[in-house]
């Protein structure tokens, strides 16, 4: 892992995720992709994923994307129509020029078959869970960590994982939350 640094206003300001990054983070992505032997990026639209893209197609180096997203149903016209240009223009450009692109959702993967023309053919994949480490625990421990939180043993325990932004379902949250204070 190489530390980079980045502005990421739109995130806490526009509510979508967009980091820029520094001058210095972009000479030592050069470096890193120099070194490797391939290029892994997670999402098309990412200034410092097109830009690796970019660097790596320049070395010469393999390129796969694992695309996460595809259309999100933001309430903004204005989101909506620059996700969709950025996804038909930068998003077309770093998959097209991929050596393989892996989805994690047919549906991410259908949308963008539309519009992008693939070196090899896309690859489905869904997200992997670590049965070891992520897994439903006996009662009995169940009933000890509850008791350990303070939790009611009759009541409905969610857990969210994600960032605070409008594509994760955040209206949903805060209805339920409204609709059950406790």
């Amino acid at each position: 892992r190489v530390p980079m640094k980045a502005w990421n206003f739109t995130e806490g300001h526009l509510g979508f995720p967009y980091p820029l990054w520094s001058l210095a983070s972009l000479a030592r992505l050069r470096k890193q992709i120099e070194w490797c032997d391939v290029v892994h990026l997670h999402d098309s639209l990412y200034l410092g994923n097109f830009l690796a893209c970019r660097m790596a197609r320049r070395m010469s180096k393999p390129i796969v994307v694992t695309q996460h997203i595809g259309e999100v149903p933001y309430k903004s016209r204005v989101l909506r129509g620059l996700l969709h240009a950025a996804n038909r223009t930068v998003g077309r450009r770093v998959l097209g020029s991929s050596d393989r692109c892996i989805f994690i959702s047919p549906r991410v993967r259908d949308y963008f078959q539309q519009f992008v023309r693939f070196r090899e053919p896309p690859i489905y994949l869904p997200n992997g869970v670590d049965t070891d480490r992520f897994r439903p625990i006996p009662e009995e421990e169940r009933a000890m960590q509850r008791k350990r939180l303070g939790w009611p043993d009759d009541r409905l325990v969610c857990f969210f994982a994600g960032r605070f932004v409008e594509k994760k379902g955040l209206p949903v949250l805060r209805s339920a939350a409204t609709r059950m204070p406790e």
